[in-house]
């Protein structure tokens, strides 16, 4: 790792970051629009070397105070992830993430650089604080303020509990509402609180979050992770499962991520904070909270002591899961040995997927996640369960039109794109006819899942034509038509 020296803030390489003589201090801060680089410090050092100025004096006054406040404190060396990593090395960046919680860990102390908190006013005043720095507070002092910005428990805060004390849910949650430049980021800056080490691969999108969650499956034996999303109280579909009454379906499509197993984002996990995860005791029964909080114990729960906990691993398939299930009326109820605060137990509701392309081994959409206290008498089976959306680089929507300039009509991209975000379908396209006498007119048909208020404009030719605003959706499925015209005889 590098180390900026306090004294001159002049770059050194060292091997291991518990190698470092007198050990370090660590800068963690939000990035600003003109951060210096690597490169740019190594500039200074250079200029300083001819003009016998100290390199510190010229670097920012970001970087310049907190080099001030670690040598006021004792440390020869001070680390910042501006200007300590080397950008233009892909090895050196990933090498960097990967070993930035090990780095945060062995630190001596951490400042907390906190640009928009004012040094004479209330905290919660956003206001733009001074160049120099004013100490507000420690971490252990300022703990429960902490929890209410973050989620993040005082005691983990003041080091009385391990990370892993908590599920993975509970700790997806902390991360939740933070907000990263670059979307992989959502995924690397929680390696460390995950014990999981990735390869870095910018500009994958998404699919870091994914790859996270694949390595936790492999690592972990917490099926917290699956606990995502909005949970509802479903002990009424509990005992009409049970029952064997009839129930409504349960509609799903491939263009709602609530349908795979895996989340999009940290974001999906807003509503995890209360999730423990709930292994099964050696006595029997589902056991003891890893947080410590037991569950009571119900004398008709049925044993897994036998059995152990569900198993889940990727295939390209799906994700091939070990789980004791209920089934009835079409659905499979599946137990994650997992409950809330209240000690409801949550469980996954799955139905068949209609587009599995092997019949001998049925696929499972989630069809929802619901806590209740209802009992079952489970069945351990293997099932598979897709876990991401279908791999879409080549699934256009496409449309039997010249995309030359002297077409009779075209659609611009970004309003298809504008009408496939809003939850629509593309369903099919016909002629028609109409009040016209240029090019026969093309009905497009969408069918809407989501039920909410919509309204867009279609441009059609290079005189933009618009098309009347499509009619306000009042239910999920809804069937909306568009009718195109071309700008001219054909």
């Amino acid at each position: 790792m590098w180390l900026l020296s306090t004294d001159r803030a002049e770059l050194r390489f060292f091997v291991s970051p518990d190698r470092v003589p007198g050990g370090y201090a660590i800068l963690s801060h939000v990035w600003g629009e003109n951060e210096q680089s690597f490169q740019d410090v190594q500039g200074f050092r250079t200029r300083g070397a001819q003009s016998g100025e100290n390199p510190r004096d010229l670097v920012s006054s970001k970087i310049r105070e907190c080099c001030l406040l670690a040598e006021r404190h004792g440390y020869r060396w001070v680390w910042n992830d501006t200007c300590c990593i080397d950008k233009t090395s892909s090895a050196e960046v990933s090498e960097a993430i990967n070993s930035m919680y090990l780095y945060y860990t062995l630190a001596e102390v951490c400042y907390a650089y906190l640009q928009d908190v004012p040094s004479n006013a209330a905290i919660e005043r956003p206001v733009r604080v001074p160049d120099k720095p004013m100490i507000l507070g420690s971490k252990a002092k300022l703990a429960e303020l902490v929890q209410d910005i973050t989620r993040i428990p005082p005691a983990v805060l003041r080091k009385e509990m391990e990370l892993e004390d908590f599920s993975i849910a509970r700790r997806m949650s902390w991360a939740a509402a933070r907000e990263t430049t670059q979307v992989e980021d959502e995924a690397y800056c929680l390696l460390g609180i995950f014990g999981i080490n990735l390869p870095t691969l910018y500009g994958e999108g998404r699919q870091a979050f994914r790859r996270l969650q694949e390595e936790m499956m492999r690592q972990s034996i917490d099926p917290s992770l699956f606990a995502w999303g909005l949970r509802a109280d479903y002990d009424g579909l509990s005992r009409a499962l049970l029952d064997g009454e009839s129930t409504d379906t349960v509609h799903h499509n491939h263009n709602v991520r609530e349908v795979y197993l895996l989340a999009a984002s940290p974001s999906d996990f807003e509503n995890s904070a209360d999730i423990l995860f709930t292994p099964p005791r050696a006595s029997g029964g589902e056991g003891k909270l890893v947080s410590e909080v037991a569950q009571e114990e119900k004398p008709d729960r049925p044993s897994m002591q036998d059995v152990g906990i569900p198993s889940f691993s990727v295939t390209p398939y799906g994700v091939h899961a070990r789980v004791p299930v209920f089934e009835g009326l079409g659905y499979i109820v599946a137990p994650l040995f997992c409950s809330t605060s209240d000690k409801q137990t949550i469980r996954l509701l799955l139905s068949p997927c209609t587009d599995a392309s092997d019949p001998k081994r049925p696929l499972d959409h989630c069809a929802g996640m619901f806590s209740t206290e209802a009992t079952f008498t489970p069945e351990w089976r293997d099932v598979f369960i897709t876990h991401r959306p279908p791999n879409t680089t080549n699934a256009a929507l496409r449309i039997p039109i010249n995309n030359t300039l002297s077409t009779p009509f075209r659609f611009p991209k970004l309003e298809i794109q504008r009408i496939l975000t809003n939850r629509l379908r593309f369903v099919s396209l016909t002629p028609t006819t109409g009040p016209w006498n240029g090019t026969p007119p093309i009905a497009f048909t969408f069918k809407h899942f989501r039920k909410e208020n919509w309204d867009s404009q279609v441009h059609t030719g290079r005189t933009y034509a618009s098309i009347p605003a499509i009619p306000r959706v009042t239910s999920p499925n809804t069937l909306v038509r568009l009718t195109t015209f071309g700008n001219g005889p054909s």
